[in-house]
């Protein structure tokens, strides 16, 4: 057995030992650049809900994302329309090619393979050398297609882990809220009535206060309740990867605001404190969009490397007047002098401007625990483009 059959079998196991979603696409795509000896390497996924539209993009090869998402057109595009592999010397060259967006490395030899379960094309795994590298043989295209199979029926699983988990937190959910309606709700309720028949006996002024109280506490715990029946909902624990994924789906269905999100980086490994802050930001920041830029388009782009974690939110809005900007320094206008101090007090910093093409960029950063570093250049891309 060769030395590449050899690093095959060992990436088929290395799948095995991921049950969530987010680092097995990163294993799938940076073990596929590795065995083959490629340059770089990519896993574009379709939507599970809209076949017709990305779900995001992992790539191995570089740190820094692209510019740009990809519109659908392509080589990279072709072995989800075929259903085939595709093995070029020269990418430049393809009829179908359009090139790559500022930033991405040249390509010259590329081979792709369609991602598949049964007769369904769930996405495509590539693997491309920089111009002036060795073209990829028809073994390298076989073994592609071998380990595409394997890595196939390894996210089909993932995703079907990841439905049967998110079922059990919303019937957890759902129990907790049927239990606060039938107990903490009705005593509420009862409280309010008992308080009826004592009001000849209270003062006036006592009376009126612990009526406030029971309203205030009947209308927190409905609020609960509420909030334990949104579909949409995740635990606090979950990682901030699905938590912003769950909030840019939000926006974009329930504002029709097209998102863009870009992951680069171990962000599943995040503590708590950081999870929460960051996530709070990503909210406030896209509130903010919606309500005063004036923007069809945002971007939301996380990055975990060299021992910090930084998020930035931006727009192709109308952005931010200069002199407003200048006259407030705490950024008293935009509602996120919360998100700053908490941020701060992290030990990470704050600010807002105006992007060069145009919009507002929010931008945060802290530091975050030491062997957090990427192990692997590679990150995920979601986008709101259609193919």
């Amino acid at each position: 057995m060769d030395d590449k059959a050899l690093r095959l079998l060992d990436a088929c196991s290395r799948m095995g030992t991921h049950l969530e979603l987010d680092p097995l696409l990163q294993t799938v795509t940076h073990s596929a650049r590795e065995f083959l000896g490629a340059d770089l390497s990519g896993l574009l996924t379709l939507s599970d809900e809209d076949p017709a539209q990305f779900a995001g993009i992992w790539v191995s090869g570089w740190n820094s994302p692209p510019k740009h998402y990809p519109t659908g057109v392509g080589i990279f595009n072709l072995p989800l329309k075929t259903g085939k592999p595709l093995r070029v010397t020269h990418a430049p060259y393809h009829p179908e090619s359009v090139g790559v967006p500022e930033g991405h490395p040249p390509i010259g030899p590329f081979l792709g393979v369609p991602l598949r379960v049964k007769e369904k094309v769930i996405g495509t795994l590539f693997v491309a050398r920089i111009t002036g590298g060795q073209p990829f043989s028809q073994e390298d295209e076989e073994l592609l297609v071998t380990f595409a199979g394997q890595a196939s029926v390894a996210i089909h699983n993932s995703r079907l882990y990841r439905e049967v988990e998110e079922l059990a937190i919303l019937r957890e959910r759902e129990r907790m809220a049927v239990n606060l309606h039938d107990t903490v709700a009705q005593i509420f309720f009862s409280i309010g009535m008992e308080l009826d028949s004592l009001r000849e006996m209270i003062p006036p002024d006592r009376l009126e206060y612990i009526r406030s109280l029971v309203t205030s506490g009947s209308r927190k715990v409905r609020e609960a309740i509420g909030h334990l029946y949104d579909e949409g909902g995740l635990p606090a624990e979950a990682d901030l990867h699905r938590r912003i994924s769950t909030l840019v789906a939000e926006f974009q269905r329930e504002h029709r605001l097209q998102v863009g999100l870009v992951v680069t980086g171990p962000v599943s490994r995040l503590p708590p404190e950081v999870t929460e802050v960051f996530y709070r930001a990503a909210r406030e920041g896209l509130a903010n969009v919606r309500k005063h830029s004036r923007a069809e388009v945002a971007v939301i782009s996380l990055a975990v490397h060299s021992g910090h974690v930084q998020m930035s939110i931006q727009d192709n809005g109308v952005g931010v007047p200069d002199n407003l900007l200048a006259q407030s320094p705490h950024i008293q206008r935009f509602g996120l002098v919360a998100i700053q101090r908490q941020v701060e007090r992290l030990g990470g910093a704050f600010e807002i401007s105006n992007g060069d093409e145009g919009g507002c960029v929010v931008r945060i950063w802290a530091p975050v625990p030491s062997g957090m570093e990427e192990g692997v250049p590679s990150g995920v891309y979601s986008h709101p483009d259609r193919r």
